[in-house]
């Protein structure tokens, strides 16, 4: 099943509307969670189930892309953009990152984005 996972993303209305007409499934992962792995949370079963995060917030949002076709990607990065939602970081579940838990997963992406914004 095509689904996105919303972590800290406000307002969430407008993505879960632009969701819904593209007939995607969308999961609200609270803070809590953030020590499962990606998988765990796009419904893979795996030894984080139990785990409990006590930290705090991520810095930013972050939406991921769980099984999404790639023309429902495209529709739907193209909605976001047109209603002018921002969102820190999106990704798509890979094999390698869905035993990631969300820390992880958001570390690497601002990693990424640092030495991106750092060539130009």
């Amino acid at each position: 099943m095509e689904k996105l996972l919303l972590f800290q993303i406000t307002p969430e209305e407008p993505v879960r509307k632009i969701a819904q007409r593209l007939h995607l499934r969308t999961v609200s992962v609270p803070i809590c969670d953030y020590s499962k792995s990606i998988g765990q949370l796009a419904g893979f079963p795996d030894d984080t189930a139990d785990k409990i995060y006590t930290g705090a917030p991520l810095e930013g949002s972050l939406l991921v892309l769980c099984n999404v076709k790639e023309r429902h990607i495209d529709q739907l990065l193209e909605k976001l953009r047109i209603a002018n939602l921002s969102i820190s970081y999106k990704a798509v579940l890979t094999a390698t990152n869905r035993h990631w838990n969300v820390l992880q997963l958001y570390e690497e992406l601002h990693r990424e984005h640092l030495a991106i914004t750092k060539n130009n």
